[in-house]
This record gives C-alpha cells, sequence and structure tokens, in this order.
C-alpha cells in the first residue's frame, strides 16, 4: 500500500510541475479530501438505492410466488377432477398389469410378511408397510376397470381391507416417524395422507359397482375406515414436530375428503328407501337402480374424457411459466365442476323419481292386499250356512 501513494504522489508531481512544493502539496490534500467525500457521497447513493430497489425485488418474488401458488393449486384441481391418483413421494410404487388369482394373492400376502419380518429399522419397514398399501390400492382399482363381475367386485374389496391392514401399522408409528430425524420418515406422514385420498378415489368405485345387497357392510366398513383416518389427519396436523408443508397437505386432503363424503352422503340419502326394497326382493328397483349407476358412471367419465382432452394444451403452458394459461385452466376447472354439478344433480333428481316410483307401487301392492283380504273375508262369509 505505501508503495502505491508513492507512486500516486509522485504522478501528481509529475502532472503539475510549474507548481511549487508547498503548493503540490496542498493541491494533494485537497484532492484527497475530495475523492473522500465522493466516497462518501458514492456510499450513499448505493445505500439509498437498495433502500429503494429492495421492496421492488420483494414485491417481484411476492408476485412470483403468488403465481406459483395459483398454477400449483390449478394443477391440484385439476388432477382431482380428472380423477387422477395422488403421486407418493417416499415409495415406488408397482403397476398392476393383470387380476391376480386368489392362490397369486396368497403368493403376494407371503411374500411380503416375509420381507417385513427380516425388516428391523423403523422407517423402513413403515416404507415398506405403506408401498404394500398403495399396491393393494391399485390392484383393486385396476380389477374394478377391468371386470365387471361381482364376485370380482368383492375382491377388489378385500384388497381395499388389506391396504387398510397395512397403513394402520404406519399409522401406530406416526408419532416415532415424526420424531425422527430421518426426513424420508417425515415424507412417509405425507404419503400416508396422499394414500387416504387414493384410497377414497376406489371407495367410491367400490361402492359405485358392488352389488346392492353388499352395500350396507361396505358402508359400515367405509366408515370405520374413514373415521379413524380422520382421526390420524387431525393428529398429525397438531403434531409440533411436523413441519407446515406436511400440515398443508393434511389439510387439503381432510378437505377433499370430507367434500367427497358430503357429495356421497346426498346420493345414499336419496337412495336408502330403494336399497330397502332391493333387500325385500323388490327386482324392478333393482334393476331401476344399477341403471342409475350405470347412466351416473358413463357420463361421469364421458365428461373427464372431454376435459383430459381440453386440458392438455393449457397444461403444458402453465408448467412453462405460461400466467395466462393459468387463468385458462382455472377457468376450465370451474366450467368442469359445474358439469359434474349437473350429473349429480341429474341423478340425484333420478334417485328421487325412483324413490317415489317405488314407494307409490309398494303403497299400490299393500293396498291391493288389503283389498284382497277384504274381498276374502266377505266371500268366507257369503260362504257360510
Amino acid at each position: 500500500m505505501k508503495i502505491s501513494v508513492v507512486k500516486i504522489k509522485v504522478n501528481f508531481y509529475f502532472f503539475l510541475p510549474q507548481f511549487s512544493f508547498l503548493t503540490r502539496c496542498q493541491l494533494l490534500t485537497s484532492f484527497k479530501n475530495m475523492i473522500s467525500k465522493y466516497k462518501v457521497l458514492l456510499t450513499l447513493f448505493i445505500f439509498l438505492g437498495a433502500i429503494l430497489i429492495a421492496p421492488l425485488a420483494v414485491s417481484a418474488q411476492e408476485e412470483n410466488a403468488v403465481i406459483t401458488s395459483e398454477a400449483d393449486q390449478a394443477l391440484a384441481e385439476s388432477a382431482d377432477l380428472s380423477d387422477e391418483p395422488e403421486v407418493l413421494e417416499s415409495v415406488t410404487i408397482e403397476e398392476p398389469k393383470s387380476i391376480p388369482s386368489n392362490f397369486g394373492l396368497w403368493w403376494r400376502n407371503l411374500k411380503e410378511q416375509i420381507s417385513l419380518v427380516i425388516t428391523f429399522n423403523p422407517v423402513k419397514k413403515a416404507e415398506k408397510q405403506l408401498k404394500f398399501a398403495e399396491e393393494r390400492i391399485k390392484l383393486a382399482e385396476y380389477t374394478l376397470q377391468n371386470s365387471t363381475g361381482p364376485k370380482i367386485q368383492e375382491k377388489a374389496q378385500k384388497m381395499v381391507e388389506k391396504a387398510n391392514e397395512y397403513i394402520q401399522k404406519v399409522e401406530e408409528k406416526k408419532n416415532e416417524l415424526a420424531q425422527s430425524s430421518d426426513l424420508k420418515a417425515k415424507t412417509i406422514l405425507k404419503d400416508v395422507a396422499k394414500h387416504y385420498l387414493n384410497t377414497e378415489r376406489v371407495f367410491e368405485k367400490i361402492e359405485d359397482k358392488l352389488p346392492p345387497e353388499k352395500l350396507e357392510q361396505f358402508q359400515q366398513i367405509r366408515e370405520r375406515i374413514e373415521e379413524r383416518q380422520g382421526s390420524v389427519l387431525e393428529e398429525i396436523k397438531n403434531n409440533f414436530n411436523v413441519s407446515q408443508e406436511i400440515k398443508d397437505k393434511v389439510i387439503e386432503v381432510g378437505n377433499k375428503i370430507k367434500e367427497k363424503l358430503q357429495i356421497r352422503e346426498e346420493f345414499r340419502a336419496e337412495q336408502k328407501d330403494i336399497l330397502d326394497e332391493i333387500k325385500a326382493g323388490n327386482q324392478e328397483a333393482k334393476n331401476e337402480f344399477q341403471q342409475l349407476r350405470q347412466e351416473k358412471e358413463q357420463k361421469t367419465e364421458e365428461l373427464r374424457q372431454q376435459y383430459k382432452e381440453e386440458k392438455t394444451e393449457i397444461i403444458d403452458k402453465v408448467k412453462s411459466g405460461d400466467e395466462t394459461a393459468v387463468k385458462e385452466l382455472k377457468e376450465l376447472n370451474q366450467k368442469q365442476q359445474g358439469k359434474l354439478q349437473e350429473v349429480r344433480q341429474e341423478v340425484t333428481e333420478k334417485a328421487k323419481e325412483i324413490k317415489q316410483e317405488v314407494i307409490k307401487n309398494v303403497q299400490v301392492k299393500k293396498e291391493q292386499m288389503q283389498q284382497n283380504r277384504e274381498e276374502l273375508k266377505e266371500t268366507i262369509k257369503a260362504n257360510k250356512p
């Protein structure tokens, strides 16, 4: 540093040869003071600039965060409207390719049990149990999609019940997983919530396809499972060891399940009298009910396929960061929700009509039976000596 200062002084003296030594020293001092003053001004200018620009940068970041959040929300809503399953993060799921035989299911179960017995790490064991549960759900869905026989549909129900057994084992470890320092343990908790939503999707399909005579028993099983799952979600949400990201996912899943259940309860309320008649042996009511479920499934599936075709290009734009596409997707989602609501309303109205018709026919039969009794009494009375 001393050498540099000497060089500056030498250069400064060289360019001012006409001045005396004293004058040069005075000029050098003034020059130093001027540089020092400008340094202060420059520093102050940079500081003020940073203060002015910082809010703009923060605002831009917040705006980008809002846009990203809106895009994520629109994409999640779109996946739900398309009936797409939640993708689990902690495990890789094997996609089913065929409906297994009874022996195939037995062999699969045996291999899974052996794998769990030789796994001692609690996080690894929970990971496997989650994987086996999710694969059973996928297998049940595949079975429902590729078969219409009542026995096969009951097999799908058994698969869901087996999945429930596995996921219960994971639920028992929820506090241990929440306290674990292993990042995968936390991800497993998040995936448990996703698994619940995937299970709910399959519950809906089973309830729409099971023989009417089997519905009441299945609904009781479903309600018990859903009640337990709701309690688990609540405990995870209130666990202080769980991150806000996981809590947000748990809240999202809980709200979606409640929404699906509300829609299902409305349909159940309208079909109760019909099912009572079916249990009493009313074949006409059974045929009407089966036809109603088929119409509902067909119309819903047609709407979903149409929606998937319309959204494909928009989804690509949203993922590439197109803000306008986010707005388009939200509008398309809203439109699809309206169409699905119309179908549900139409099915509900049709169920009401069937119920009224069934009640009317039952009343007519009762009146006819009463009339027959009266006529029989009159005949007996007339034939008495």
